[in-house]
């Protein structure tokens, strides 16, 4: 299986002018570098969805000793305006799901 994910990987995001595959990033970087946590948590619960905020939320507690995945600085907000500005980039309405 390896071999067949390196030889598309190569295939298609090898070549000159490629760019990077969303699931390798991912992979790399960690879940959270498309979205903010605490922000999709927060959806979650305002889409009647508690359940699955609570298994998120424990899912990305962290372990003991463990180094945290993010690409945002341990406890640190995303800065004022961010969101707005991704809702304006993206055209998401005021009140629309994100």
């Amino acid at each position: 299986m390896r071999s067949l994910l390196a030889e598309w990987t190569w295939t298609y995001t090898g070549g000159p002018g490629a760019l990077p595959d969303p699931m390798m990033t991912t992979l790399h970087i960690g879940p959270t570098y498309y979205n903010d946590p605490a922000r999709y948590v927060e959806h979650l619960r305002a889409t009647g969805r508690e359940h699955l905020a609570d298994d998120l939320e424990q899912r990305l507690a962290s372990v003991p000793g463990a180094v945290r995945v993010s690409w945002h600085a341990p406890d640190e907000p995303w800065p004022p305006g961010r969101h707005e500005a991704l809702a304006r980039r993206f055209n998401v309405k005021p009140g629309e799901a994100p």
